[in-house]
């Protein structure tokens, strides 16, 4: 095993970051009740997509978006979030999982350049960072 000792030195005291602190999770977020939205179509201008489904749950510590699901294009997107934490610091993670046929589609219903095409797709990710689900870079 190696192990290194680095020298306290004035320029790595002087490291400056641009991330702030983890969010804490709002007391109020305890109160939301649990639930479910349910949109058969969602649009936007000429673009069209959807089903979107998603419950939530709440308590003190957490957060939960489980399951999730959205169809766009020919790609079905499922999965889950979770912001956790306490009235100090939270993080946020995520698993999700893209399956379907031609990407393509997806990219010209969000109204964006289809820089690629594919005969199916299979994307599975897990995702983790620090703060709230908008905090993620």
């Amino acid at each position: 095993m190696l192990v290194m000792h680095l020298p306290q030195t004035p320029w790595l005291k002087a490291v400056e970051t641009q991330r702030e602190a983890p969010a804490a999770i709002p007391d109020w977020l305890a109160d939301v009740p649990n639930g479910r939205l349910r949109l058969a179509e969602i649009a936007m201008g000429p673009r069209r997509f959807g089903p979107l489904t998603a419950y939530w749950k709440t308590d003190d510590e957490r957060f939960s978006l489980t399951p999730v699901g959205l169809t766009l294009g020919q790609l079905s997107a499922r999965g889950e979030l979770h912001w956790e934490g306490d009235a100090a610091s939270s993080h946020t993670w995520a698993d999700i999982s893209i399956q379907g046929g031609d990407i393509g589609t997806a990219l010209e219903r969000l109204d964006q350049p289809v820089a690629m095409r594919s005969r199916s797709t299979d994307v599975v990710a897990s995702l983790d960072w620090p703060g709230h689900p908008g905090n993620w870079r």
